[in-house]
């Protein structure tokens, strides 16, 4: 979670991380050291690292990505920043032969279809707006470590249209 969030992509994004962690196939999922398992948020820190770091320790890892906004273009000028849309992926991945061996137990297809039916529809409070579901993206990759495989599920969401309220 990011710790200090000073925009609505960060507050946002930390919206979506609370959401998926009090479902209850993320809860009671310990690390090595005891400390509860997470979601991760794009902006907390080093992110290829604690990326890292969830695959070796527990086989299983969710990053709500930052948002990626287009400029809605319109005939008429308006008097606040409009995004159409404003979009959130979702990666989740799982060191597969790990996991299913020793780690959460979580499957990367079960994770996917936790975080699409969790967040379909879902109004995060900082948006105020319900995401609607509009893709699942699939790759592959290597653990860094190990070279063993990790599968990879991409969720996107859209909030359209978005309008980014500026105070003065």
């Amino acid at each position: 979670m990011i710790a200090d969030p000073d925009n609505i992509f960060e507050t946002v994004q930390n919206d979506i991380a609370t959401e998926l962690m009090s479902r209850a196939l993320f809860q009671n999922i310990d690390m090595p050291d005891g400390s509860a398992w997470v979601v991760l948020t794009e902006d907390e820190g080093d992110i290829e690292y604690l990326f890292t770091k969830m695959i070796s320790d527990c086989g299983l890892s969710v990053i709500v990505q930052s948002p990626i906004v287009h400029t809605a273009a319109g005939t008429k000028p308006v008097p606040e920043v409009q995004f159409n849309p404003l979009s959130i992926a979702v990666s989740i991945s799982e060191a597969v032969i790990f996991n299913r061996a020793g780690g959460t137990g979580v499957r990367v297809m079960r994770a996917a279809y936790e975080v699409i039916s969790t967040l379909h529809t879902f109004k995060p409070p900082s948006l105020n707006k319900p995401l609607a579901f509009t893709e699942m993206l699939k790759d592959r990759d290597s653990h860094p470590e190990t070279g063993a495989l990790v599968a990879s599920r991409i969720c996107l969401f859209e909030v359209k249209p978005y309008f980014l309220v500026v105070s003065s």
